[in-house]
């Protein structure tokens, strides 16, 4: 199938997610704020969790600033050990997971910011904010950074589909989960506006008879 089969909003869609591909491979993914939560075997006070700062660096007691410009998610745990090496013999680190906040807004139980781990899936942040609603429309959730969509229509149904992680999906602190709603709900706020306004002219009428 050639590319011409797509249309213009999927090779849109395209060449956006490959210059943040370029981008990513050149900046690495860790943004200042973000958050890493890292276990280092018999090293008490390397296990904790640490925020990136200027520089995307991260203060680890006793090592000092350890850059991650350039660095990819998954190649923080190779990183970390590669570097604490300089001070210590033999580090293992056991664990060494990225963590975002992101928003979730439309139409789920709690709407609002949630730190998540980069890990997990698309519907896992979905459900720490309380799952979709009734009236959600799924089908029509879209991510978006600042004013430009990342994800939706069909490719970010398919990557639900595959299982694909938030890491896979190149999300980023600050990017925002939009679930819609049905019409439904706009149709009902319109229908109680309208009432409100017919009983108007009855309760001025009333107000008038009261005070002559």
């Amino acid at each position: 199938m050639t590319s011409d089969a797509f249309g213009p909003e999927f090779r849109a869609q395209a060449r956006s997610r490959a210059e943040l591909i370029r981008t990513r491979l050149r900046e690495g993914d860790f943004q200042i704020g973000d958050r890493i939560l890292l276990r280092v075997y018999a090293e008490t006070a390397l296990t904790d969790t640490f925020t990136v700062a200027a520089g995307r660096a991260i203060n680890l007691p006793g090592v000092g600033n350890v850059p991650l410009g350039g660095v990819l998610r998954t190649e923080l745990r190779g990183h970390l050990e590669t570097y604490l090496q300089r001070f210590l013999r033999n580090p293992r680190v056991d664990a060494a997971t990225a963590l975002i906040r992101v928003s979730v807004l439309g139409e789920v139980g709690r709407q609002g910011f949630y730190t998540v781990p980069t890990e997990v899936l698309v519907e896992d942040v979905l459900m720490q904010a309380g799952g979709p609603s009734g009236l959600a429309r799924l089908d029509q959730m879209y991510i978006e950074r600042g004013n430009e969509r990342l994800w939706e229509g069909d490719i970010l149904q398919r990557a639900i589909t595959e299982g694909r992680t938030l890491d896979a999906l190149n999300i980023q602190a600050g990017d925002r989960f939009i679930i819609p709603g049905r019409v439904q709900r706009n149709w009902e706020s319109t229908v109680r506006t309208v009432g409100f306004l017919l009983t108007l002219p009855l309760t001025i009428y009333g107000l008038t008879r009261l005070f002559r």
